[in-house]
């Protein structure tokens, strides 16, 4: 009897086990349908689902600081300690105008007081210093960033007078760059410094015939696109100089912190780092083309940042000033229409990054309807203008369903929006290059800053 209770026991706990097994199989089956039929069931673009998801953003003046239209941006920015300010090409002057609102609206009312570019820690360095010095005209200190480009465009010059102005404040808004270095500029200053130290501590002087290896090695890593390849013995002769600088630096910081401070330590080890892998991503695109070239740089930008994040401005809130395609994560879930396989090598910046900051990462995306692209130059400059008309976003897209909401001017979060909405789902958007592209873009990128009609760059006169 004893016996056969415990049989009875066992076959109760079996039926028992059976028939929970089965309901966690049903809710699971159901739960899988549900999500299913959520993912499947989200509804195409349209104009009045994305109504009450759009903020209406007034303008795009550069110097506007009535903030009150952006001020919902602070709660969907939140707690992010990093802020990208992606634009689709390097040829509309309407982003760059709406950028540069942003950072003041960033610096003055959510604490972001470092602008990162997407150039050289030389120039940006240089440039930053520049910008601290009232006696240096504006149009010499912006220089530094590169020849032409943004130091040069009239819609961006407000970010540099209001950055200079700011260090006449108890909060600055610093400058710095991640890319690897440009011409002229970032050879220029990396003798200057190195020089400078030399003269403080003789054991850091350079021979003229060390200067002259690592000159032909920056020539070449801050150089313009060459076909030329360096014969490989004297590739290594350059790099031995700057390695054997940099176990200097590295072996006698003991004493070589009674004459300098940390942080002239760190910018100089950096220095030749970031010398060392210029020369390196130039190489690559010589020797194995610009698929790995793209690679190599977006993955220097993103250790480069990180650097800058953990040695120089740990604690601190920054804006990175870049092109959106280097910021994008999960590159290999967009789908070209063209081109299915154009994005599914591609590690970008942002894919570097994501894993590291998570949601301390908030990405906008500027992107644009239709309008016109490219560059306005002065009269008598010597360039010749170029200007073309963009062709509208297609249908169902995120911009020409943007576009049906007849405002200038929107800000579409994506990260906050609802699970079950269209905005995280599938769709289409020219965010990237004006190409055809779809994607989950929440996966992608956090923010659309739509602009419904697009303007080119226009330059400044040239200044001497």
């Amino acid at each position: 009897m004893h016996s056969n209770g415990k049989v009875m026991n066992k076959e109760r706990l079996e039926n028992v086990a059976g028939a929970v097994i089965f309901l966690i199989f049903l809710i699971s089956a159901a739960d899988s349908e549900a999500q299913s039929t959520m993912s499947d069931n989200k509804a195409e673009p349209n104009a009045e689902s994305l109504r009450p998801y759009a903020t209406k953003v007034r303008s795009i003046n550069p110097t506007d600081e009535d903030f009150s239209d952006l001020a919902p941006l602070v709660s969907k920015i939140g707690n992010s300690r990093v802020v990208v300010l992606g634009e689709g090409t390097h040829s509309e002057g309407t982003t760059s105008q709406a950028k540069a609102r942003m950072v003041r609206f960033l610096h003055q009312k959510m604490g972001f007081d470092v602008l990162a570019w997407e150039s050289g820690l030389f120039q940006t360095y240089a440039m930053n210093a520049a910008l601290r010095k009232t006696d240096i005209p504006l149009f010499q200190a912006k220089r530094f960033l590169m020849s032409g480009g943004w130091a040069n465009e009239e819609a961006i010059d407000p970010v540099f007078q209001y950055a200079r102005t700011s260090w006449q404040t108890g909060r600055p808004l610093e400058m710095t760059g991640f890319d690897s270095g440009k011409p002229r500029a970032s050879s220029q200053f990396f003798r200057e410094y190195f020089t400078d130290l030399a003269l403080r501590n003789p054991s850091l002087k350079l021979t003229s015939d060390e200067w002259d290896l690592i000159d032909k090695l920056q020539k070449r890593g801050y150089g313009f696109i060459s076909s030329e390849v360096t014969p490989e013995a004297d590739r290594q002769k350059q790099i031995k100089v700057l390695d054997e600088l940099s176990q200097k630096l590295r072996t006698n910081q003991k004493e070589l912190l009674k004459t300098f401070s940390q942080k002239e330590l760190l910018f100089a080890e950096r220095f030749i780092y970031d010398s060392l892998m210029s020369e390196e991503i130039a190489y690559i695109r010589t020797s194995k083309g610009g698929t790995e070239w793209n690679l190599a740089r977006d993955k220097f930008m993103a250790d480069s940042f990180r650097w800058l994040m953990n040695n120089l401005y740990p604690n601190r809130k920054i804006i990175i000033w870049a092109a959106t395609a280097h910021l994008i994560r999960n590159g290999n879930q967009i789908e070209n229409l063209k081109n299915k396989d154009w994005y599914q090598t591609a590690h970008h910046m942002g894919h570097h990054l994501y894993p590291l900051l998570r949601d301390d990462l908030y990405t906008i995306a500027f992107t644009a309807y239709g309008g016109r692209l490219g560059d306005v130059f002065p009269e008598g400059s010597g360039n010749n203008s170029q200007i073309e008309e963009m062709s509208p976003a297609p249908p169902k897209s995120f911009e020409e369903t943007a576009h049906q909401l007849k405002q200038p001017f929107l800000f579409v979060d994506l990260r906050n929006a609802p699970p079950d909405h269209w905005l995280r789902g599938k769709f289409v958007s020219v965010a990237l290059g004006r190409l055809e592209n779809s994607a989950v873009w929440s996966n992608v990128v956090d923010a659309f800053f739509f602009i419904d009609q697009a303007e080119p760059i226009r330059y400044l006169p040239k200044q001497n």
